[in-house]
């Protein structure tokens, strides 16, 4: 018997166990599981020698490797053989489509745990928004190969892949039950890979070849198909950080995408914007290529632009907080929540907002911007490195005066923080873009992802040394004084800060300067204006 076979029969089991099998009660957890799923008994004695913790002289017996063939979703042990022998893609088989379902099921299954840990994914919590849906039911049903789910991370990427996967292959009442969904979590992309080296379809991503490929088997042999191959790529910048790698990895697929442009081979991919530049670069090299993408814009020289998972509506955010049986609805938060609107449009920060709620009824933009530098810059690893190119930042940005952007190379020079610069973009913190210079060249800068953490950073960093006063507020405002839009928004951070920080008196301070101020006068009437949000403030400090 091939030793290798073995091999990867133990490795199987252990995915699809979805836990190691070192102690006896291990053994006896997966005796159970064994017997509930195929009637069939195997002893705690024997996954004890099958997994090598005592020692046996003995190979498995037959009845064994069918039980756990079984086990794995595989009719007997034959099937389970037949399904790592290449040379049954180059021959006419009945059973090659189920065979081949049989083993992708096993890496799917282990992607799907993988991506439910990341994303902290709780079925009852989340909404399967309609635009994911619709996107994804007029791309199979178009003849399109491929599209991809665009954003920064936090905005339900990997949710949306997991969704799919259950809703229309993997549930019992599946819509599609017959075709091979083969779903990849990029971030564990080379595990999966080390595991199931067996299954060209994972080997073509990084090494492509049409001839030698299943796909190529059933687009010559189309009586065996039994319906499509649909592969979904979560993360798949994460797949190679180094851009020379990862400009492989996705001419490769692309090849894939043109060699199997037809209708029945479909790949699904989800990227962060500012890994849409090498997608550019292909395309510009190629133009052909764009003919098999749908609904992505390959065109904007602003990659944040290019994102394609819209934020929250007002009609998502009600449908989830009613989901989750949130106590109050939208309305509810236009009334009393009203500063939080537009950032809990951001689903990874209106979870944040649940999870503060329930902790204090008085939850402000301030209380989730903390949490949310608490959680991804504030914290291992790399926190100290993390922190110190945030400094970096904005000593070349002058506090954002003169831009709110830094050139890479400035940012990085002399700084061995790799890591740490990777942590920050995957985070979707910062994102970086590329601008040409002359013919042949380009620069690349990077910028903050969301408005709202740079200008909230920016006032943390005014207030880091000096005491919060009046006369820091009016600093604050000379001080931008050519940035209009930036001065309001960070004085409005700024009176947020002393209102969450109970200085009351240094607001009513700041009040009676202004109304004799002509910086008041230019925004009366405004009620977005920094004079609104401060009378406002007090009069919520006055009621309390």
């Amino acid at each position: 018997m091939n030793g290798d076979i073995i091999k990867l029969l133990k490795k199987d089991v252990l995915i699809k166990a979805g836990r190691e099998i070192k102690y006896t009660s291990d053994c006896k957890w997966l005796e159970r599981r064994i017997a509930e799923e195929t009637n069939r008994q195997i002893s705690v004695s024997t996954i004890k020698r099958f997994f090598g913790l005592v020692d046996s002289p003995f190979k498995p017996s037959k009845y064994t490797l069918e039980t756990l063939a079984q086990y794995l979703g595989f009719t007997d042990w034959v099937e389970y053989r037949n399904c790592y022998d290449e040379s049954r893609y180059s021959e006419s088989s009945e059973k090659t489509w189920e065979l081949l379902k049989s083993r992708i099921e096993i890496v799917t299954n282990h992607s799907l745990i993988s991506l439910k840990q990341k994303a902290a994914y709780d079925p009852q919590k989340v909404l399967f928004r309609r635009f994911a849906k619709r996107k994804f039911e007029n791309f199979l049903n178009s003849l399109k190969t491929a599209t991809l789910f665009i954003s920064p991370n936090g905005c339900g990427k990997s949710t949306t892949l997991i969704q799919l996967i259950e809703n229309y292959f993997s549930s019992e009442n599946a819509k599609y039950k017959n075709d091979i969904a083969l779903l990849i979590d990029g971030g564990i992309f080379f595990n999966l890979y080390s595991k199931n080296s067996n299954i060209e379809l994972l080997h073509q991503f990084l090494d492509f070849k049409v001839t030698s490929s299943q796909e190529f088997h059933f687009q010559k042999n189309p009586e065996q198909r039994k319906g499509r191959i649909i592969i979904f790529i979560d993360d798949v910048d994460e797949i190679f950080f180094d851009k020379q790698r990862y400009h492989q990895l996705l001419e490769n697929l692309m090849r894939m995408i043109m060699a199997y442009d037809n209708g029945w081979y479909k790949v699904v991919m989800t990227c962060r914007p500012e890994n849409m530049d090498v997608f550019q670069h292909l395309i510009r090299k190629n133009p052909v290529f764009e003919s098999s993408w749908f609904d992505t814009n390959f065109d904007t020289n602003v990659l944040p632009d290019a994102r394609n998972i819209p934020l929250f509506t007002k009609t998502e955010i009600d449908a989830i907080l009613k989901k989750i049986k949130f106590q109050y609805d939208y309305e509810y938060l236009q009334d009393g929540f009203r500063d939080i609107l537009d950032i809990i449009r951001y689903p990874y920060i209106l979870s944040l907002f649940v999870k503060e709620y329930s902790k204090t009824r008085k939850v402000t933009e301030i209380d989730l911007l903390q949490q949310y530098l608490k959680s991804r810059l504030y914290s291992p690893p790399y926190m100290e490195e993390k922190l110190y190119i945030l400094e970096h930042f904005m000593e070349l940005c002058k506090l954002g005066k003169e831009s709110n952007t830094v050139a890479k190379e400035k940012l990085l020079s002399g700084l061995l923080y790799s890591e740490a610069y990777k942590e920050l973009v995957s985070y979707g913190i910062i994102y970086e873009f590329t601008i040409p210079n002359g013919l042949f060249g380009s620069n690349t800068y990077v910028k903050f992802n969301q408005s709202q953490v740079f200008e909230y950073i920016l006032v943390e960093k005014w207030r880091q040394d000096k005491p919060m006063d009046s006369d820091l507020f009016f600093e604050i405002k000379e001080y931008y004084k050519n940035n209009m839009q930036l001065q309001k928004s960070i004085l409005k951070f700024y009176i947020l800060l002393l209102y969450h920080s109970g200085k009351t008196s240094v607001l009513k301070d700041i009040q009676s300067k202004l109304k004799t101020s002509f910086f008041s006068k230019q925004l009366d009437g405004n009620p977005d204006s920094v004079s609104a949000t401060l009378d406002k403030k007090l009069k919520e400090s006055e009621s309390k």
